[in-house]
């Protein structure tokens, strides 16, 4: 199992040594032009509901709260980003640390009335972290369905999934705060799951070299 806590340690001193204090993200501002949301304006948050870990055995709790505190960290201490574009409907982001490592990559699709975003969360070059949000408006006429996944890893596998799904008639910004409100459930753990996500990553990483 990977010490997070010495990871950390080491990255804050190697942060502070480089003489990057680290920042607070900025509030998300949600401008509606349409029914459609814009996912790049929409925080979901990185914890679960507290009855769902506290359901879990000690050892996977353990694991879930140290990549939790882990996420936290890429959040506020990254150094350096890049966006890149991959065709019209897709475009992506990559996030580094202070020796040029990828710690989170961000991704976005748009085809017609279906969006998605995808969250990366890597250490050691290792996926710890996933989450993504989709939005349909196709799906329940006059209606956009919002479906949020989580997904936690551990040693190259998946150890604990969430899920949460809402129908609103507007994903306006009152429809999407209700949303992040929304409790999430147990999700099944597919087992291909991690190698499915990491095949994703690595084609991005590929785009980018």
């Amino acid at each position: 199992m990977l010490d997070f806590e010495e990871i950390l340690a080491r990255n804050r001193k190697a942060t502070e040594k480089s003489g990057f204090k680290g920042f607070v993200p900025l509030k998300l501002v949600i401008f509606v032009k349409s029914i459609f949301p814009l996912f790049l304006l929409v925080c979901l948050g990185f914890t679960c509901s507290p009855n769902l870990i506290n359901g879990l055995d000690s050892q996977t709790k353990d694991s879930v709260s140290r990549t939790q505190t882990y996420v936290n960290w890429v959040n506020e201490n990254t150094i350096d980003q890049k966006r890149f574009e991959r065709g019209p409907k897709e475009n992506f982001t990559v996030y580094y640390n202070h020796v040029k490592e990828i710690i989170r990559l961000d991704r976005l699709i748009k085809d017609g009335a279906i969006q998605k975003e995808f969250k990366f969360y890597l250490l050691n070059n290792f996926l710890v972290y996933s989450e993504n949000l989709t939005s349909n408006t196709a799906k329940v006429k006059n209606h956009c369905l919002l479906d949020a996944k989580q997904h936690y890893f551990s040693q190259e596998k998946a150890i604990f999934a969430a899920q949460k799904t809402e129908s609103y008639k507007n994903c306006d910004q009152k429809a999407i705060l209700k949303f992040e409100k929304k409790p999430y459930k147990n999700l099944e753990i597919s087992q291909y799951i991690y190698k499915d996500e990491m095949a994703i990553i690595e084609k991005l990483k590929n785009f980018i070299k």
